[in-house]
């Protein structure tokens, strides 16, 4: 559902027990760019690991992926290449030069480039604007479906990610399971249609549909279409 952690309260906790605390930020961690939303993520500075994903929320290319570490030596104590074909540790300034000593997949291409390339040209505040745009259409959507009688919002958003169900009035006699297929194969003829890309999931057990607002140049009257689609395909299954 798109939810953040109370990261502060995790982080005291498992210093309190010495635990290493990993955080998953894949998607959420951008959140950290944007003045509007970085409480979202506070407390993300005490993690001891952290994955972030740049072909998420930093809109480039996948694959392009960020482990960190609090202590830099963990990188090297938990993944470390040992092939002697590869390494040569007697060869002058090696560990300076060979990425391979550095990475989880030793061979890799520079990921990091395209990032670094649209950072170099833009900075910092575009890609806080794009968070502050799909976070905040995530809110416009939230509270079109809480308009609509005929959805049903399953929570209410932190971010850009939204899980709904679409349910009119002629699904009253349908049980909980039939509901969630409804949802289901809404979402099969919505993809086939090549119309919109939406997302299954559960809620409770019962199949759901998930939004995710990636592109930040998405529009309100977007959102209003996709509802409309989901209307339009609802009452083709029903007949």
């Amino acid at each position: 559902m798109g939810a953040f952690d109370p990261l502060d309260d995790l982080a005291d906790i498992c210093q309190r027990h010495e635990v290493w605390l990993h955080v998953d930020a894949a998607h959420g961690g951008s959140a950290c760019l944007s003045s509007k939303y970085k409480h979202l993520v506070k407390g993300l500075d005490r993690a001891d690991g952290i994955v972030w994903d740049a072909h998420k929320m930093m809109f480039v290319p996948a694959l392009c992926a960020f482990v960190f570490y609090r202590n830099r030596e963990h990188r090297f104590e938990t993944f470390r290449q040992n092939a002697p074909y590869l390494f040569d540790p007697s060869a002058p300034g090696m560990a300076e030069y060979d990425s391979g000593l550095k990475t989880i997949e030793c061979t890799k291409r520079a990921a990091a480039f395209g990032l670094w390339g649209v950072w170099s040209m833009f900075g910092r505040q575009l890609f806080a604007d794009m968070v502050d745009v799909t976070f905040d259409l995530g809110r416009v959507f939230y509270e079109k479906l809480c308009e609509a009688d005929d959805f049903e919002a399953l929570h209410e958003p932190e971010c850009n990610i939204v899980m709904f169900r679409y349910t009119p009035e002629s699904l009253r006699d349908f049980t909980k399971e039939q509901i969630g297929d409804f949802q289901l194969e809404i979402r099969r003829q919505i993809i086939q249609s090549g119309e919109f890309y939406i997302v299954q999931n559960k809620s409770e057990g019962i199949g759901a549909v998930r939004v995710t607002i990636i592109n930040p140049l998405t529009e309100a009257s977007h959102l209003d279409a996709l509802m409309e689609t989901i209307r339009e395909t609802g009452r083709r299954i029903i007949g």
